[in-house]
């Protein structure tokens, strides 16, 4: 199993990576919408949940954006909101104002994957 890798981000956009010893990452065959939208209500426990418009909406961002790439944004937005004590979204499509965060993230992570990959 590849080691883990947990990543965060500081209020610069500036992304870390840290080895955590003794946890390992298991990759999903399967991701499913009903999993998406799951994962987001987790994320934004306190929004107003419609999961026929949520599904529609994350539909539109996977189009958009491709699920892994959607998941650092939602990770990113969390955090964003978390650490600034926002109001959090009221529906998925609010988050897209800091795709810019899960982008970079995301890129900052396949760059650290691939360079880790070389070294072995």
């Amino acid at each position: 199993m590849p080691e883990c890798v947990i990543s965060s981000m500081d209020q610069d956009g500036n992304v870390s990576h840290h080895n955590i010893d003794n946890i390992s990452i298991e990759q999903a065959n399967q991701f499913t919408l009903d999993d998406l939208v799951e994962y987001y209500y987790h994320k934004f426990p306190s929004t107003n949940r419609n999961k026929k418009r949520d599904i529609g909406a994350l539909k539109y961002l996977i189009s958009r954006y491709g699920v892994d790439k959607l998941l650092f944004i939602i990770d990113a937005s969390s955090l964003f909101f978390h650490e600034e004590d926002k109001i959090p979204p009221q529906t998925p499509l609010e988050i897209t104002k800091y795709e810019h965060y899960g982008i970079l993230a995301y890129k900052e992570k396949r760059g650290y994957q691939e360079w880790n990959n070389d070294v072995r």
